[in-house]
């Protein structure tokens, strides 16, 4: 089996760096480069084992620069997203009775037959696989995540969903999940997640995946009531109140309608307790 060269991959995307911060990102490169090396004698779980590893230490790196700086880990993120993915899929398929569109209920069942809920788990984990070779710096400055930013710290950021299913297209058995990896920050008609310009901007509607579509909410969702370097933290009930609005034109409107049903199952006493993985503790 001819062995892919990594760095071949991401040459162009790494070449945006400057040099900057490479030996930052050298160990995930480094350890990403042993998988596709030794994919014939890696198992499944030992594949994404390695790649949780890697987060965490990207985390460790992130917590010692952060100082200041509020920022749910890389880690506890993609497995908060992956988690109530996962759920939420698995709610709009046992109550598609509640779903008026006809076209949701046509999605889910198709997503529903390439692995469903796993498939959604799988793919949400791996979301945000690339901001694992994107500089600490850049990562914790809220003003590279602004729509009016225009340097080449923003089109790093951007460029996350693509190079993130450039890279999982790499690694056997987990090159189906790409597809989802790169269409999860597309904008339902013209406007991107959290406000931004879509990205890669190929696909509208439909087009995208469910599985993007899903990740797409589920990510605006625990960005928004996580400390995040571009938003404040605000509590369930804001995000409820405001979802359809700031959602518009941004996240498929079908699954905003069933997304607070799915919340109302964390609802206690008035208030809600949405379970969050928070294993890293942040400054």
């Amino acid at each position: 089996m001819a062995v892919v060269s990594l760095n071949n991959v991401l040459e162009d995307h790494l070449k945006i760096y400057n040099n900057i911060g490479l030996n930052e990102i050298k160990f995930f490169i480094d350890g990403l480069q042993d998988i596709i090396d030794s994919q014939e004698k890696m198992v499944h779980e030992g594949i994404f084992s390695l790649i949780i590893k890697l987060m965490q230490q990207k985390d460790e790196l992130l917590i010692k620069q952060a100082k200041e700086v509020k920022f749910e880990g890389l880690y506890d993120h993609s497995w908060n997203v992956k988690e109530h993915s996962g759920r939420f899929f698995r709610f709009l398929y046992k109550n598609q009775r509640q779903i008026e569109d006809d076209d949701l209920k046509e999605d889910i069942k198709k997503l529903y037959g390439i692995g469903g809920k796993a498939t959604v788990y799988n793919s949400a984990l791996l979301h945000d696989i690339y901001k694992l070779l994107i500089p600490n710096w850049i990562l914790l400055d809220k003003n590279n995540f602004e729509e009016k930013s225009n340097g080449y710290e923003k089109t790093i950021i951007e460029q996350h969903p693509v190079a993130g299913a450039k890279i999982i297209d790499l690694i056997k058995d987990l090159e189906r999940f790409a597809e989802f990896v790169k269409y999860h920050h597309e904008g339902f008609t013209n406007y991107g997640v959290n406000g931004r310009t879509p990205y890669p901007g190929e696909l509208t509607g439909r087009d995208i995946p469910l599985c993007s579509r899903i990740i797409s909410l589920v990510d605006d969702f625990i960005s928004r009531i996580s400390d995040r370097p571009y938003n404040s933290k605000m509590s369930v009930e804001e995000y409820i109140i405001r979802l359809e609005e700031d959602s518009r034109g941004k996240l498929d409107p079908s699954l905003v309608k069933m997304f607070p049903k799915y919340l109302e199952k964390f609802s206690k006493n008035g208030s809600y307790e949405v379970p969050l993985n928070k294993t890293i503790h942040t400054v």
